[in-house]
């Protein structure tokens, strides 16, 4: 039996939405909750963030 694949694919794009537009520090937050930000990584987002928007 086969099941529609409707739901998962409709979870599946918010998902991808939400990382589309989370900004780099969002993108930390969700991705590396337990980890604190060190210098190296606080100034790769800022290059980050100053050249993708």
């Amino acid at each position: 039996m086969r099941t529609s694949t409707g739901p998962r694919r409709r979870e599946l794009l918010q998902a991808l939405g939400i990382f589309q537009r989370a900004t780099p520090d969002q993108l930390w937050k969700l991705t590396r909750p337990d980890n604190r930000h060190d210098k190296l990584t606080r100034d790769n987002l800022l290059v980050w963030r100053t050249t993708s928007w």
